[in-house]
């Protein structure tokens, strides 16, 4: 959605330095910002740590209908710059989108409430520049959720489908024609922003007053609308609900029965990748339906009181109350990139114990190593598996 709609009476608050409504609005920002330097900090290095960690290899061989699993083995990692899991990979990416929006965006809007300075201001240059970056940062953080969130889709409603024709080639062309769509509708910005004098000899980047481009101005704006807050949010609704309904099915069906034992060894097989795959992908699945959740739900706001209000003149905000309503939904936009971190944390256990080697590790100046008592109960788990129930096993015995 586009963050150049009028500040409407923010000039007019602003002047008036002991405004209540603005030190609200400034304790909010300093509250997200903080949030969302600290946690997508730790998110993104959490996620480099990680795969620096060995990985758990079960190596596994066939017996009749069992599963006959060797104890759990810790290999180092080969490639260490590549993300081995895509979802890690995929959140990886939005994280660092939506890292960007907060120093790009989120801290613009800070800096013109506290200070009354526009970063757009400085040269006209620094205008178009800021307008094209702010604005790609946006749009990017809106594709990188939808892509994971069609990727989770795809993945728990056929696994075994995604690993063979989902590669992560394929992935990568896909992220990279999301990215040259976004920077290829962004590029009239370079011909449409420019900074001019608004009254009392105010330097300020606006879009440009030239009646010939009039019609490219509304072109560009609709456009970006249309693809970003319609299509956009959208098709992250849909992706999510769908998502939704699959997880729900999947852990209403483990709850009710458990995988039995079948007479073909090829049935067990698939049926044994199909439930690992769903299992390893519960939780970022879990991960990508909260984040995508608070990212809609905090949206709305801005989209009815900002947006719609401007584009139609609805006039649904009293003058008064224009600033506060204005930058208070301006920054509800952002609570996502500030909480994304704690979201992930309450959500993954195996995130948390990372989190917390990776404080030791930089803190403490300590290796985490695998307690004995861990150890154990991994090499308890191991050894023979039936695909049904101790009964089931006894009969197929």
């Amino acid at each position: 959605m586009p963050f150049e709609a009028v500040v409407m009476g923010a000039d007019q608050a602003l002047a008036d330095g002991n405004s209540i409504y603005r030190n609200i609005c400034v304790a909010y920002f300093i509250i997200l910002f903080s949030l969302g330097v600290v946690g997508n900090t730790l998110l993104l290095s959490t996620l480099i740590y990680k795969q620096f960690q060995p990985r758990h290899v079960n190596t596994s061989s066939r017996r009749g209908t069992l599963q006959v699993r060797a104890p759990i083995r810790f290999h180092p990692r080969k490639h260490r710059l590549r993300f081995h899991s895509t979802a890690d990979y995929l959140l990886f990416l939005l994280v660092f989108c939506e890292f960007i929006c907060i120093w790009l965006v989120l801290l613009r809007y800070g800096l013109h409430l506290i200070a009354d300075t526009d970063l757009r201001n400085f040269s006209t240059f620094g205008c178009k520049l800021h307008v094209f970056l702010s604005q790609s940062a946006i749009n990017m953080t809106v594709a990188m959720m939808c892509i994971f969130s069609a990727h989770r889709m795809v993945s728990m409603k056929w696994p075994l489908g995604t690993m063979k024709r989902i590669t992560r080639r394929r992935l990568n062309w896909i992220i990279i024609g999301s990215l040259l769509s976004v920077l290829l509708k962004q590029l009239p910005v370079f011909h449409l922003f420019y900074r001019d004098e608004v009254g009392d000899g105010v330097q300020k980047c606006i879009k440009s007053q030239d009646p010939r481009l009039s019609v490219y101005i509304n072109v560009y704006s609709y456009v970006e609308f249309g693809t970003h807050s319609a299509l956009g949010y959208t098709l992250l609704v849909c992706f999510n609900s769908v998502l939704y309904y699959t997880v729900n099915r999947y852990r209403r069906q483990n709850r009710q029965k458990s995988i039995v034992g079948v007479s073909k060894m090829e049935d067990a097989e698939i049926t044994l990748k199909k439930t690992e795959s769903r299992r390893v992908g519960l939780s970022a699945s879990i991960v990508i339906i909260s984040l995508s959740f608070v990212q809609v739900l905090s949206t709305i706001p801005y989209f009815l009181l900002i947006e719609l209000n401007t584009r139609f003149k609805l006039n649904l905000v009293p003058v008064e109350y224009q600033f506060v309503v204005y930058y208070a939904s301006i920054f509800t936009v952002f609570v996502n990139n500030a909480i994304n971190y704690y979201l992930v944390l309450s959500i993954s256990k195996k995130f948390r114990q990372l989190t917390w080697k990776l404080i030791l590790r930089v803190f403490c100046c300590k290796k985490p190593e695998l307690s004995e008592a861990c150890f154990g109960q991994q090499q308890e788990r191991s050894g023979f598996r039936s695909l049904g129930s101790t009964n089931q096993m006894e009969k197929v015995s």
